[in-house]
């Protein structure tokens, strides 16, 4: 089976996501208890955040969120205008670090008001499927590449995360970029401030340190001393402002009354039960995102002396270590999420398509 080329791959590829998020707002459908109607609880703080940077009150921008959220949200649409300030709020020890989402969102929210939050989310969907498609092109192997955009367009736990005015979707895009500059092992000199950057943004979207400590342990498996050492260096560099903060509640919250010795102590148990109720929650709402998941591990166990799974399972460990911190279970794979890019790269390089037969067979 010729491949096809990498236009006609975009075209394809683009066009299966704008038909997902075309469905996605016309059924956006509210089953098994969760909210699939675009605005996420954490919305109100990034909402609230880029409202005050654009120069309102916290009490103008306060009652905004809080009537929008009355207007268009299904769950928690009754919010306390005064539960939003900066004083007010506990949770601004963590979130008022999270600063990438809401400065990137000011020029669409005020074009397009409290909508535009859904635009950098948008765009990060985008990134995410023309990276794969550009994976696909590196490794000739752009049908695998559309399988697998097909699979995440798919998928209902992708589409959650990818299309709510939240941090997830940014960070995703992120790794996106960060997993094609690794994939591709370019020798240039524009490594450093590409990969610094990146790793500088995503640590003021959310906390993803681990996210990068696993790139840096996946540089090392490939004896990149270097590399990996000037990725562990920034992303501690770029996590040490947390250190002068309160973020014990942030570490394990259901275990409040718990020190951090003792909260490190039960991570693996922790760490165990997100794994088992992320992946039973994944057989009752996302067998797609369970099937692929499953092959990528077991792909990457396969050929572990590959490039893409000297990354793939270090990267994974480590998400899993902070869905664990989190600690709260229920969230379907959210804190896991920065692991596509890195699983679609598993499924191209090592899942190949034939060229030149004429029914396609595919080998690992």
């Amino acid at each position: 089976m010729r491949q096809p080329s990498l236009k006609t791959s975009l075209v394809i590829s683009l066009g299966i996501l704008f038909a997902a998020i075309a469905s996605r707002f016309a059924y956006n459908g509210l089953v098994f208890g969760f909210d699939y109607g675009l605005f996420h609880p954490d919305g109100s703080l990034y909402a609230f955040k880029t409202l005050t940077l654009m120069g309102s009150s916290q009490q103008d921008a306060a009652v905004q969120v809080a009537d929008w959220y009355a207007s268009h949200a299904y769950k928690l649409n009754n919010i306390d205008p005064q539960s939003l300030y900066f004083e007010n709020n506990p949770s601004w020890v963590i979130y008022g670090t999270r600063l990438a989402y809401p400065i990137l969102s000011i020029p669409f929210v005020a074009l397009l008001g409290m909508n535009g939050l859904l635009v950098i989310p948008a765009i990060s969907f985008i990134i995410l499927i023309v990276g794969i498609v550009l994976l696909g092109n590196h490794f000739n192997n752009l049908w695998v590449a559309i399988g697998v955009v097909f699979a995440l367009t798919v998928s209902p736990t992708v589409g959650r995360w990818m299309l709510i005015n939240s941090t997830d979707s940014l960070l995703v895009a992120l790794t996106m970029v960060l997993t094609y500059v690794v994939a591709r092992d370019a020798k240039n000199r524009y490594w450093i401030p590409i990969v610094s950057t990146l790793i500088f943004v995503g640590s003021f979207t959310r906390f993803s340190l681990f996210l990068w400590l696993g790139f840096a342990i996946g540089y090392m498996f490939s004896r990149q001393w270097v590399r990996a050492a000037i990725i562990f260096i920034v992303s501690l560099g770029s996590f040490l402002p947390t250190l002068f903060l309160d973020f014990q509640s942030a570490v394990l919250p259901n275990e409040a009354n718990s020190s951090l010795i003792v909260k490190a102590i039960k991570l693996p148990i922790s760490m165990g039960r997100m794994a088992f109720y992320d992946l039973a929650q994944l057989v009752v709402l996302d067998r797609v995102l369970l099937l692929i998941l499953i092959i990528s591990i077991v792909v990457a166990i396969s050929k572990i002396k590959g490039l893409s799974s000297r990354y793939f399972i270090p990267i994974l460990f480590m998400l899993w270590c902070t869905a664990g911190i989190n600690g709260t279970p229920g969230v379907n794979f959210r804190y896991e999420l920065p692991i596509l890019p890195v699983l679609a790269w598993v499924f191209i390089e090592n899942l190949k398509i034939l060229p030149n037969s004429f029914r396609a067979d595919t080998q690992i």
